[in-house]
C-alpha cells in the first residue's frame, strides 16, 4: 500500500486502512465516514475522491485484510518446498500475532453483515484449500486431507477465541511459542 504523508494528501490506501483499523477493533459498523475522516484528520470530501460510498470503502477494507492474511501469508508460506515444514511454519505464522488475532475475530464475529459473509467465505475457502493441499502433499488422501484442513482451521478459530477470552493462558516467549507450535504440529500437522 502506498502511504501519502510526503504529499500532504490523503490516497485511497489511507483511507482502506484505517477503515480496516477500526473494522478489526469493532465490526463494520465503525466503518463509518466521518468517524474515520475524523480519526485521519481530513474531510468528507477526501473521501468522496477515492470511494463512492460507504459500501465501497467496506468491500476495500476486507480486500486488504484478505491481501495481507491469507492472500500473502499463503504465497509466503507456499514457498516451503517440504510440506511438513509448510504446516508447522503456517501455525507459527498464524498464532503470533495478538493484534491480528484481535482483528480476525471481530471480523469473523461480524458474519451478519453481508458484505463481511461473502469475503469471510472466499477468505475459509482458500485457507482451507490451501490447508487441505499441504495435508494431500504430506500423503493423505483427498479425504482425510480435506478433513484435517477443517480441523486445523476450527483450531485456529478457537485459538483466536482463546486469545481474546483467556490471553493470559497463552505463551508469550520465544520458548514457549515454539514448543506451542511444535505440540500444534504433532496434534494436528501432518
Amino acid at each position: 500500500m502506498s502511504n501519502s504523508t510526503t504529499t500532504g494528501r490523503l490516497s485511497r490506501d489511507d483511507w482502506v486502512v484505517a477503515a480496516l483499523k477500526a473494522l478489526g477493533e469493532c465490526g463494520p459498523a465503525a466503518v463509518a465516514v466521518e468517524p474515520i475522516a475524523l480519526s485521519l484528520g481530513a474531510t468528507k470530501g477526501s473521501f468522496y475522491w477515492h470511494f463512492q460510498n460507504r459500501q465501497q470503502l467496506l468491500e476495500a477494507s476486507l480486500d486488504e485484510w484478505e491481501r495481507t492474511t491469507t492472500q500473502a501469508v499463503i504465497d509466503e508460506v507456499g514457498q516451503i518446498v517440504d510440506p511438513h515444514e509448510r504446516l508447522r511454519a503456517l501455525f507459527a505464522r498464524v498464532i503470533r500475532d495478538d493484534k491480528e488475532m484481535r482483528r480476525e475475530g471481530t471480523i469473523l464475529a461480524s458474519l451478519s453483515d453481508p458484505i463481511v459473509s461473502i469475503v469471510v467465505r472466499r477468505v475459509t475457502d482458500a485457507r482451507l484449500g490451501f490447508l487441505r493441499r499441504a495435508y494431500v502433499d504430506c500423503g493423505h488422501s483427498t479425504a482425510v486431507a480435506s478433513t484435517r484442513a477443517r480441523i486445523a482451521y476450527a483450531t485456529y478459530v478457537g485459538h483466536i477465541h482463546l486469545a481474546a477470552s483467556n490471553p493470559e493462558g497463552l505463551p508469550r516467549t520465544t520458548r514457549g511459542v515454539g514448543r506451542y507450535v511444535d505440540e500444534l504440529a504433532a496434534t494436528i500437522g501432518s
